[in-house]
């Protein structure tokens, strides 16, 4: 159990050592610390590695108390009163002689107690004792500490006395000299500055790169291998693969600091594992071990040698418990998901999700609750993301197709407003920022909860969302600070304006440096006119929605025009509103929402990309007719040569964006791949033989699709035509819910 409130008193009889333990350690971590202590604190890997398999070999005896009036935060075993304090208030209520024999209790040695015949039961050692010997005790047992802290102070230590106080533990004195040593030459700093460049080269190296036509910009790749640190690696794998240092969550505080701070030092898979070991709870900590065990080799191999269960020697410590809630579809997905994280963000449960009246259930139906939960939250009407009210080419959720809005058409009109519900950008979904001010503002910072409680609950579940967040979002989930370039992908439209903006005014500056008044004057009069923009000291939304016309950057900013003197401080504004203030409140909320679930601290282990991976996955659906052929297994009915399944694969090929899409939410119940793609999907796509009424023409019957397989039924159609005819239609139409038939 870890330490929270009470501080205990850890006994353990073979050292004879007694301290108090402080808040946020555990048993484990004081009965490790104590027994490497005991052994001469060698800090050998084998003897390491021997004192932590013989940790339990040993008997400790702890003893729980609650923390007294008395203690004090001083370590080391310091008395806690001064001599001269002790001798005026003892036996008084303000200190009873009970309270300064238990203090000398806890902290001097045994012999020292036996000698002044101070040990046993605290309340029979005040009856026999007055408060004058009392006090001697106490003189002489805060002399002595002074006494050892002398002796240790000097080079050579001095022979301890007869019943004088433990000097610290060889463990505890290598530490300090190896302290001392670090700082007086100067390699604590050195050791982090190597790391902090480390981490400044990465950023630097896999910085985004803006595209100097489409401004898109590109991911960050992965860490790069040159950066990583093998030593440490081994180091950390070592830590978070004993079972034990796990499962008590007794990981030492300098992986968290080292994983969190210098990420480039580790390569992702480590960290990852440091991540879910530590973020998920010991719950999922001892799931995850258990499954990584049933995984191995050995133990494949020992199942596969029993014949019957009696001869199967491994052991399972359980499955995680899985609580089913059924929800109801339309347009209220989103308020009934709400309420369903509310009270399941603390649960460490599986969720599943099903739906009223259909008689579906597992994982594929509850990856469809995910898929219609983006889309709810891409709903332009929830107010949460950056959009405008302009219409042209937007495109349509209903019939998975692009569309010019055009009034003479009234289809396409139709159709158009279904559509422009949904808010799509190339550069992905970002906060749109918002004045302290805003209309429903309380209401959109709750929406922001519940989407950090739901990207939080997804990764708890090794879910996928379809929710298309842009990549300077993920930057503020891992605590990376935004740049200027980011504008761009943020909302292209005004960082193209402020970038011009800026060039004025950077030009201006370099204009005013001119000592010379004629050429200065020659240099201003080539700038634009600033003012022909009428802009003010305001920021103008893109959008309606967001319920307020402007936001005033300065006080009275309506009042102040924007001229040359006076446009630099607008465009860092604009930028500050834009990518700190004006959306400060709402990424506190998604914050709020993943600590829900886990803390959002162990983030910081994760870069920006791979976080984006892990929730998105590979949002680009792209496959080839070798990766389909590859990944894609015909069963019951086909193999790799039936012309079905040849026709299938050519059919899959032709598909649009959109429709690849939709044909893995139809089969799958999400509309993307996992990291890596097609071939790391699991369980694999798996195409059988719809098996039809005798008697019935296959081209009569639609396609269907069991989500939690991966299975595709696919009926033997006659052509290639027909296929495409009624696998478009069961995209368009049979995905309203989940049945057995």
């Amino acid at each position: 159990p870890t330490v929270s409130s009470d501080r205990i008193s850890c006994s353990i009889a073979p050292i004879g050592r007694t301290e108090l333990l402080e808040p946020g350690t555990s048993i484990y971590k004081a009965a490790h610390r104590l027994l490497l202590a005991a052994s001469g604190g060698s800090n050998s890997n084998n003897a390491n590695n021997d004192g932590i398999s013989k940790i339990w070999d040993t008997v400790f005896t702890v003893t729980y108390r609650r923390r007294k009036p008395y203690d004090s935060e001083m370590t080391g075993g310091q008395p806690p009163w001064s001599v001269q304090f002790v001798e005026e208030h003892i036996g008084g209520t303000t200190l009873p002689k009970l309270q300064v024999i238990m203090c000398m209790q806890e902290r001097a040695p045994l012999e020292w107690l036996r000698q002044w015949k101070l040990s046993g039961d605290p309340k029979r050692v005040a009856k026999t004792n007055n408060c004058n010997r009392v006090n001697a005790a106490y003189r002489a047992f805060c002399g002595e500490q002074q006494a050892s802290k002398g002796a240790a102070s000097t080079d050579r230590p001095a022979a301890p006395k007869r019943g004088s106080v433990i000097a610290p533990a060889p463990a505890e004195r290598q530490q300090d000299l190896v302290k001392t040593f670090l700082e007086k030459e100067g390699f604590t700093d050195k050791v982090r500055a190597i790391l902090q460049i480390i981490k400044v080269v990465h950023d630097m190296c896999t910085d985004s790169v803006e595209a100097t036509q489409s401004n898109v910009q590109v991911p960050m790749p992965a860490v790069t291998e040159e950066l990583m640190s093998e030593k440490l690696t081994n180091k950390l794998r070592q830590q978070i693969s004993d079972p034990l240092f796990v499962t008590s969550q007794a990981v030492p505080d300098w992986c968290h600091d080292l994983v969190t701070n210098f990420a480039p030092a580790f390569p992702f898979d480590v960290r990852y594992q440091y991540f879910t070991s530590t973020a998920f709870g010991v719950d999922r900590a001892v799931a995850s071990i258990q499954s990584a065990q049933d995984r191995s080799p050995e133990r494949i191999r020992q199942r596969a040698n029993a014949r019957t269960r009696e001869e199967d020697t491994t052991r399972s410590m359980g499955h995680l418990k899985q609580e089913r809630v059924i929800v109801k579809r339309g347009e209220q997905i989103l308020e009934w998901a709400m309420n369903v994280m509310r009270i399941h963000a603390k649960r460490k449960a599986i969720l599943e999700v099903s739906f009223t009246g259909e008689e579906g259930h597992g994982t594929g139906v509850t990856n469809e609750f995910y898929s219609l939960v983006s889309d709810a939250l891409q709903n332009k009407e929830t107010g949460m993301w950056i959009c405008d009210d302009s219409g042209g080419e937007i495109l349509t959720k209903k019939n998975n197709s692009k569309k010019e809005v055009a009034s003479s058409n009234i289809e396409n009109l139709a159709a158009a407003q279904e559509s422009v519900k949904y808010i799509v950008r190339d550069c992905g979904l970002f906060p749109a920022p918002l004045p302290a001010n805003a209309p429903k503002r309380e209401e959109i910072l709750e929406r922001y909860k519940f989407l950090g409680t739901f990207l939080a609950k997804a990764m708890l579940d090794n879910r996928l969302v379809s929710l298309p967040l842009s990549f300077p979002f993920f930057k503020l989930l891992c605590s990376y600070p935004l740049a200027l370039s980011d504008l761009a992908t943020i909302d292209p439209e005004k960082a193209r304006h402020l970038a011009q903006l800026h060039e004025v005014a950077v030009c201006k500056q370099s204009a005013d440096r001119i000592e010379d008044s004629d050429e200065r004057n020659r240099e201003l009069s080539r700038l634009p006119d600033v003012e022909n923009y009428c802009l003010t000291m305001e920021y103008a939304p893109s959008s309606t929605i967001h319920g307020f016309a402007s936001h005033e950057l300065v006080p009275a900013g309506s009042n102040v025009a924007v001229t040359l003197d006076n446009v630099g401080e607008y465009v860092e504004l604009m930028c500050r509103f834009m990518l700190d203030e004006g959306i400060k409140a709402q990424m506190d909320a998604v914050r709020a929402g993943i600590s829900e679930v886990f803390p959002e601290s162990q983030l910081k282990a994760l870069t920006p990309t791979e976080l984006q991976n892990i929730l998105l996955g590979d949002a680009a659906v792209n496959w080839t007719q070798e990766e389909l052929l590859e990944n894609l297994e015909p069963r019951n009915g086909y193999d790799k040569n039936s012309a079905t399944f040849q026709q299938f694969v050519n059919v899959l090929c032709d598909l649009e964006d959109r429709e690849r899409k939709d044909f893995l939410r139809f089969a799958t119940g999400v509309r993307v791949l996992p990291p890596g793609g097609l071939k790391n999907l699991d369980p694999k796509l798996t195409v059988v033989r719809k098996v039809c009424e005798p008697g019935s023409d296959p081209d009569t019957h639609f396609p269907s699709a069991n989500t939690c397989f991966h299975f595709v039924k696919l009926p033997e159609y006659s052509s290639q035509d027909q296929m495409v005819s009624k696998l478009r239609g069961a995209l368009s139409h049979g995905m309203g819910g989940f049945f057995f038939n």
